[in-house]
């Protein structure tokens, strides 16, 4: 399967890192010193579950003259979506599908206004990862990742995506109803960051940042 990962951070590039070591055709898209450490080394993950490896795999801050895409996996923050949104344009075709794994619950609207209908789905992502350094993208734990159409059916690309993150061992769930999960996250997580404002504490007790699931 032909993906691109938009957005080579802690979500992006852990993922992509183990369906590009799985045998899939991923592109990541990255940019400065990040880009760079990839360009030299490869991109490489620390997992406290999982271990220790590196993935050498394109990567790139443009997209011009790429062929278009099966699957763009978009991995940006929420308040990036438009303009990365503008980024993917030339990788998606006719029947790419766009899957965003951030959070909140309207970047699948914002896509189809700037992307046009058809190309957005949903996705969760429920994993603890962050950029230790250049090049380098510390997990810490879960990796589960739960999508689908917005109108549930089960698309050709869809099963497709399910059987390339099956090869991957990436834990995933093909939804039905992913306006459900969408907002079973977007609840899950107005509560989890009251309380770690309120406290000033981060989700975890570490040295290092956490992201929130």
């Amino acid at each position: 399967m032909r993906i691109v990962v938009m957005g080579t951070g802690g979500t992006g590039g852990y993922f992509g890192a183990k369906l590009a070591r799985a045998g899939e055709d991923v592109t990541f898209v990255a940019r400065g010193k990040h880009l760079a450490a990839i360009h030299e080394h490869g991109l490489k993950v620390q997992s406290a579950i999982e271990g220790e490896w590196t993935v050498r795999a394109p990567a790139v801050e443009c997209l011009e003259g790429l062929s278009p895409a099966d699957l763009v996996l978009f991995c940006v923050k929420s308040f990036d979506t438009e303009s990365a949104a503008e980024v993917i344009k030339p990788v998606v075709g006719p029947a790419t599908g766009v899957l965003p794994i951030q959070n909140g619950v309207d970047n699948e609207d914002k896509l189809e206004q700037i992307l046009g209908p058809g190309h957005a789905m949903g996705g969760v992502a429920q994993v603890f990862a962050t950029i230790a350094e250049p090049g380098v993208i510390r997990h810490a734990l879960l990796g589960r990742i739960i999508f689908g159409e917005m109108d549930g059916r089960r698309s050709e690309r869809a099963l497709a995506f399910h059987a390339a993150c099956e090869r991957a061992a990436i834990p995933v769930e093909l939804s039905g109803d992913m306006l459900r999960a969408l907002w079973e996250k977007y609840v899950f997580l107005a509560a989890h960051a009251g309380m770690t404002a309120l406290s000033r504490l981060p989700v975890l007790a570490t040295s290092n940042p956490v992201p929130s699931l």
